[in-house]
């Protein structure tokens, strides 16, 4: 009797000390010394979810994100921004503008995080500039990762974001596009590309590839420049040339399943085409690299920042007396496990990253 007790009493320290957990892919460190849970004494499976305090900033960084509208009116155009942390323009709808040049009106955000978010609305929301964000929930959300500069140019009705202004920007000179392709899993071989005429594809430099057949996805290492690397693997995609034909300004494609171990139809979490803009691109000596990730829409111009370093995201899942199961991390980082003094105890538990397991 006294063992369950004691067991139980285990249980609900963890739950009333809010065990924080928060594991840092790609960071150095641990978690400290042998510290360990005693709740790992546990036998039966447990969900951690762990209620604590916001992200501490850093030090802030001015964005500068300017607005380029046709009729030069931005009259009750207001920039609203969240997560950057905290809505740092002031609370819904943000506020006007803070002044205006050559680029249209522009605002200056200070940002002590690695991405935030914003909206830009008219009326209180009554109007909004639309989100290409994989994130956007119909509020049209906006995503912005500092890895691609600290300055934003957005054009009126067009939902992409471009580190670069693209009004009057020369025609890029591009012949490929370079995809950097991350699966927390590391498994690759059911997953391949779904690629046709048309799309930006310059089939011509795919000798002895076979496209257009929705049912025989192309294999990943079948593709030029093929390489995998730590954590990722690198393709090239041969592309019509933009610089011969202005008409040409943008690539699509298709990540999806490939039989016999992958079903067609799995589309990696996307629902439409893999839309690459050029004018997003920064290409060097013909080439423009993008970055994906598994179950993310985003098509990034920069390598995005995949740590989860929010710990009001924290999950993760008790398997056995000393074994944590964490979703959505894969085994190139480097983890630390938080958690307050009265929560530790003699026995070491390890966490294992991998994708969470139906139970």
């Amino acid at each position: 009797m006294s063992g369950s007790w004691q067991a139980l009493r285990r249980w609900w320290a963890l739950v009333f000390t809010s065990v924080v957990l928060a594991f840092v892919p790609g960071c150095g460190g641990g978690g400290g010394g042998g510290s360990d849970l005693s709740v790992g004494d546990s036998s039966d499976l447990k969900k951690v979810l762990a209620a604590v305090p916001d992200e501490t900033a850093g030090e802030p960084v001015t964005v500068r994100l300017h607005y380029s509208r046709p009729d030069a009116d931005y009259a009750g155009w207001t920039l609203y921004v969240y997560n950057a942390p905290g809505e740092a323009l002031g609370g819904w709808p943000g506020r006007a503008p803070d002044g205006v040049d050559t680029a249209g009106s522009y605002w200056d955000v200070p940002v002590a995080a690695s991405a935030f978010n914003f909206i830009i609305v008219k009326g209180g929301g009554s109007e909004r500039e639309p989100s290409g964000w994989s994130g956007n929930t119909g509020d049209q959300q906006q995503y912005w990762s500092l890895a691609e500069g600290s300055t934003i140019y957005k054009l009126a009705g067009d939902t992409a974001n471009y580190a670069r202004n693209p009004v009057g920007a020369e025609t890029p000179d591009l012949d490929t596009v370079r995809v950097h392709y991350r699966r927390y899993d590391g498994g690759y071989t059911n997953w391949g590309l779904h690629l046709w005429s048309g799309s930006g594809l310059d089939a011509s430099r795919l000798p002895g590839v076979t496209i257009g057949d929705w049912q025989a996805a192309v294999a990943f290492d079948a593709m030029p420049g093929y390489s995998a690397g730590e954590g990722e693997i690198v393709f090239d995609i041969p592309v019509l040339n933009p610089k011969d034909d202005d008409s040409r300004t943008g690539l699509e494609f298709i990540i999806h399943g490939r039989p016999p171990g992958g079903s067609p139809d799995d589309k990696d979490g996307r629902d439409a085409n893999i839309a690459v803009n050029y004018e997003t691109l920064a290409a060097t000596a013909g080439v423009g690299e993008i970055w994906l990730v598994e179950g993310d829409a985003t098509v990034y111009t920069a390598p995005p920042d995949l740590r989860q370093v929010s710990t009001r995201d924290a999950r993760a899942y008790w398997l056995t007396r000393a074994l944590i199961q964490a979703p959505r991390w894969d085994s190139t980082g480097v983890f630390k496990l938080y958690l307050p003094r009265a929560a530790r105890s003699r026995r070491r538990v390890a966490a294992r990253s991998a994708a969470p397991t139906a139970r």
